[in-house]
């Protein structure tokens, strides 16, 4: 089965936990009753169920389930709870709070994705990101999610949208969309960057401090503890465009992603793959070798990151240009 995880974290031991939030006055009963039983069922994560409503701050109960046990909290004592779990975790690596981070309630292409999967409407359904946002309030969260996980072969597909067209920001397709031109960035190459910048417009101030490398590594930890696969799909809201799925081989934490496959895809094969994940993984995985690719591999990086100083100083017009 095929479905989004709202949140997971890793606790102060490293261990994976799962949250489930369900809005018992908008989601759908039978839906997450049978995600939260095949949650139940996977190896190696702890599960925590939260259950609420939109009036959780006027005096509604908070249900929270944990292993066998239930308990019942008010606003106040909910919010110090989950408070004190999103500080039990191993990495103190944020990312940033969510009210940034966040734009919509529930991401609406995975939304859309997941109808045309369950047929279910989910628009409604913002995985406890407005609970989540209320109880942290300005902290930082030390939680993630996966847009997408299938649970017989624990496959974590995360969506990035490609903007660069929709806000004419060195527009490329999604056939060359790529983490490794965003994160793992040298200082030297954002200096340089914005000292550029500058020179255009003496007002600039650079949006981005630090890249997001961290949601990549989280994800990828996630990979290794479930012992599953990691896929990143690029698309953007033209449907009528080649997307890429790229398959994480392997990542470093200081390097970035130095091994991987990008498969080329259309919105309809997309569909079809995301199908077959929901009801024959296997079958599906091997489905997805049968399209073009661009094979990433170590060898392909090294040229990347040649010359680096402490990170990469990347040449990033190669990537996607040799689809096979």
């Amino acid at each position: 089965m095929i479905y989004s995880v709202d949140r997971v974290q890793f606790d102060s031991d490293g261990n994976l936990i799962f949250f489930e939030f369900y809005n018992r006055k908008k989601d759908n009963v039978k839906f997450v009753e049978k995600k939260y039983k095949s949650l139940s069922l996977i190896s190696h994560i702890s599960l925590i169920g939260v259950i609420y409503d939109d009036q959780y701050k006027n005096g509604s109960n908070i249900i929270v389930r944990h292993k066998d046990e239930t308990k019942n909290y008010k606003w106040n004592d909910y919010k110090e709870w989950f408070v004190l779990k999103n500080a039990d975790n191993l990495s103190k690596s944020k990312s940033k709070t969510l009210g940034s981070a966040t734009q919509n309630e529930g991401d609406p292409y995975v939304h859309d994705v997941l109808e045309k999967i369950h047929g279910i409407d989910f628009t409604l359904d913002d995985t406890g990101l407005g609970i989540t946002k209320s109880a942290l309030e300005q902290q930082a969260t030390l939680g993630f999610d996966f847009d997408l996980f299938e649970d017989k072969t624990n496959t974590i597909i995360e969506f990035l949208n490609n903007e660069t067209k929709e806000k004419m920001k060195n527009p490329i397709d999604n056939l060359q969309a790529h983490p490794m031109r965003y994160s793992w960035i040298s200082e030297s190459e954002q200096k340089d960057f914005a000292k550029r910048m500058n020179e255009i417009n003496p007002r600039w101030q650079n949006p981005r401090k630090t890249d997001n490398r961290q949601k990549y590594i989280s994800l990828w930890k996630a990979t290794q503890k479930l012992k599953g696969k990691l896929y990143l799909v690029n698309y953007n809201l033209d449907k009528s465009e080649n997307l890429s799925v790229i398959e994480i081989i392997d990542l470093d934490e200081h390097k970035g992603i130095i091994s991987d496959i990008s498969y080329k895809l259309t919105y309809v094969e997309l569909i079809t793959w995301l199908e077959m994940m929901n009801e024959t993984p296997l079958e599906a995985i091997r489905y997805l070798k049968k399209f073009p690719n661009e094979v990433r591999s170590e060898e392909f990086w090294n040229n990347y990151y040649q010359n680096q100083d402490e990170y990469a100083t990347p040449r990033r017009s190669h990537i996607g240009k040799n689809y096979k």
